[in-house]
């Protein structure tokens, strides 16, 4: 029963009840309808996870393609993923981006993507790299999460897979 169906029934019983009863129940139901879509907001989001990704070194570019998951309850719009490229001392040499096709994920479904990686610099520098995937829900709240780190860079033509997550927070 929605809060506005139960605030009906209780309205109507107020003829039976004393005025401070009546009261205090019109006060909790007030506090129960503001306080709803705070709790919706927690409870009901995207939570959009890393299903699979691998680095692949092409001819004319290099690319990580990959594969996310909406694991929320709410549909998780502008998914994408931006990858930091770290040399073997650790120092960052480049970044890359790229959107999940399609970029909205519906809960329980899942979307590739794929990142071009078109620097020289990242090319010939780069040892290690780390994911983060970024989304929004449908209220425009925005939400990131580190997914992979220091995931090392191999020499291979067919690419090297991997699949989980580390999850940050």
């Amino acid at each position: 029963m929605t809060p506005g169906a139960w605030l009906y029934r209780k309205v109507i019983s107020i003829s039976t009840m004393n005025v401070e009863r009546a009261f205090s129940i019109l006060i909790g139901v007030a506090v129960m309808i503001i306080l709803t879509p705070e709790i919706n907001n927690v409870i009901a989001q995207p939570d959009v996870s890393l299903e699979s990704q691998r680095y692949i070194e092409e001819s004319f570019f290099n690319q990580i393609v990959g594969e996310v998951i909406n694991n929320g309850s709410e549909v998780a719009e502008f998914v994408g993923a931006t990858t930091s490229f770290y040399d073997s001392l650790g120092d960052i040499v480049g970044t890359s981006s790229g959107f999940a096709d399609p970029e909205t994920i519906q809960p329980g479904m899942k979307s590739p993507f794929t990142i071009l990686i078109t620097s020289d610099t990242v090319t010939n520098e780069a040892a290690t790299y780390s994911l983060t995937l970024q989304w929004q829900d449908s209220g425009g709240n925005d939400y990131s999460k580190l997914v992979l780190e220091n995931e090392f860079i191999r020499s291979s033509t067919e690419g090297q897979e991997s699949s989980g997550e580390e999850d940050s927070g």
